[in-house]
């Protein structure tokens, strides 16, 4: 069953409840296809979203001050620490999902052209995350990362690092293109400005 097809089955049972409880509707929460979590080694400030051969352009994350778009596919997420074991959260989805909190203060968007698979991969192959964020195969698609503690631990090898990340992925529409959402930390508003 596609996600959509959950959302609209779970759904419908929620009205029929709270009708039976005497509400007069209900609106289901949209929920990730799938979501997970992990570790990622950045170096040198810095962490991809790339596909099977682990390749990514620098690319400067001007426009989010958190992730830019690699003109060859996949990302390069900017990093406040030099080092360090970087938490990060992850959920795709079929269509654009609703900004996270004010607590993430840095949030952007770009567009990633996938070739095969997308996955969270730490500097040089240090580390790799098994899941494919490309769930509908290669094309376009928005990678919204959101951060936050990025002014924190900047330029050292922080152990425990305390900035995480969180990255919603969805297949992008007709006419979606990179966009800055919020830059709360100086790290972002720093890189946006130069």
């Amino acid at each position: 069953m596609h996600v959509t097809d959950r959302w609209r089955a779970s759904g419908a049972a929620l009205v029929l409840l709270a009708l039976a409880a005497g509400c007069s509707s209900a609106t289901p929460e949209p929920t990730p296809t799938t979501s997970g979590s992990g570790f990622v080694d950045a170096s040198e400030h810095q962490f991809y979203l790339a596909g099977v051969d682990g390749i990514v352009d620098y690319a400067e994350p001007d426009v989010t001050g958190t992730i830019a778009a690699s003109p060859g596919g996949g990302a390069f997420v900017h990093t406040s620490v030099s080092n360090g074991r970087v938490p990060y959260t992850w959920a795709v989805h079929d269509d654009e999902p609703a900004v996270l909190g004010d607590a993430w203060e840095d949030v952007g968007e770009v567009v990633v052209e996938v070739v095969d698979e997308l996955h969270v991969l730490g500097w040089g192959g240090g580390s790799w995350d098994e899941m494919d964020l490309a769930f509908e195969g290669p094309g376009r698609y928005v990678v919204r990362c959101s951060a936050s503690g990025r002014d924190l631990d900047w330029d050292i090898a922080a152990d425990p690092v305390r900035e995480r990340y969180h990255f919603d992925v969805w297949p992008a529409p007709q006419g979606a293109q990179d966009r800055l959402i919020r830059a709360g930390s100086s790290l972002a508003r720093s890189t946006i400005e130069n």
